[in-house]
């Protein structure tokens, strides 16, 4: 399912569940979480302010009387607007998206500093066995996946 056509619900539902996978071992789906929702959360203002502007220009268009009443003929389709009863938008600030967004954005955080945390292990980690490795000794060897050959 795509993601800007999932409802918010859906959207935070998803966003937890990778969250959560990521504490069994799985860093890399916190910088999924991470991409993926931050591009929704941080875009999504922008995004909201494009549609109203959208909306005003098809109403402007629609609610626009002929300077000529002759011109009012069947070759223009009159435009279909939604009233605020009927809006259907599901992108509208109401209590319960702005709680959504605001778990959203939470996890994000959270995602973007645990895998934060597991790269900065896992590159401290490779530098110090490639410089170490050698002083180790016997050990260095046995943990090894293949031993370069030559002098350490």
């Amino acid at each position: 399912m795509e993601l800007a056509r999932m409802s918010n619900q859906d959207r935070l539902k998803l966003c937890r569940r990778y969250f959560f996978i990521g504490f069994f071992g799985l860093p890399f789906l916190w910088m999924i979480n991470t991409v993926w929702f931050g591009m929704f959360i941080y875009k999504y203002d922008s995004y909201q302010e494009q549609r109203r502007q959208q909306q005003q220009q098809r109403s402007n268009r629609t609610n626009r009387q002929p300077n000529n009443p002759q011109q009012q003929t069947s070759t223009q389709e009159p435009m279909i607007t939604n009233s605020p009863e009927q809006s259907n938008d599901r992108f509208e600030r109401n209590p319960e998206t702005i709680k959504h967004l605001g778990q959203i954005r939470t996890l994000v955080i959270y995602s973007f500093c645990g895998s934060m945390i597991w790269i900065v292990t896992i590159l401290a980690w490779v530098i110090t066995f490639q410089l170490k490795r050698a002083d180790w000794g016997e050990w260095g060897d046995e943990i090894s996946f293949n031993i370069p050959r030559g002098i350490p």
